[in-house]
């Protein structure tokens, strides 16, 4: 039963990572509009507010400012994501948990890589260092946020067993 769970434990990673290779298989005209989308959508919410009163025009000017760090936010977060996602089965081939921690940082370090050279045969999109940069970021990120919760979760259940006892 135990390595029918550990097995279907990397399906969630291996979904994760089909999702990553289909966002970046779009061509750059497609992308960016996603990302313009999100952008004027984040910012017509904003324009919501009571006390601003913004033009088309404003909305719009505020959206494309947006849009990069739209994108290196989605970058981050995908991979913060991914990470977590492959810590989780890695608890099933190591016991330690700073060597599933590093394995999972590189696997996502070298998926990060091999993503941004898949783009490069793109129509329209390039390969960029900065963004296995920032995906690397993310998933270091993602690493210290699974930890500081698994920790604290661990460190409690230590802490309620031995009240038990």
């Amino acid at each position: 039963m135990k390595k029918i769970v550990c097995v279907l434990s990397f399906v969630p990673v291996v979904m994760w990572m089909v999702l990553i290779f289909s966002f970046s298989a779009a061509p750059a005209v497609e992308s960016s509009e996603t990302s313009d989308g999100i952008s004027y959508k984040i910012i017509k919410a904003v324009a919501g507010l009571p006390f601003l009163d913004w033009e088309e025009e404003d909305l719009e000017e505020k959206a494309e400012i947006l849009h990069v760090p739209i994108r290196k936010a989605a970058h981050f977060s995908e991979y913060a994501l991914l990470a977590v996602l492959w810590v989780i089965p890695l608890g099933c081939m190591t016991k330690t948990n700073k060597k599933r921690m590093i394995v999972a940082l590189l696997l996502c370090i070298m998926y990060a890589a091999s993503d941004e050279i898949h783009q490069l045969f793109v129509p329209g999109r390039d390969g960029n260092v900065k963004d296995v940069l920032i995906d690397t970021a993310g998933a270091g990120f993602g690493i210290l946020v699974w930890r500081f919760i698994f920790h604290n979760f661990s460190c409690r259940r230590k802490a309620k067993n031995s009240m038990r006892t």
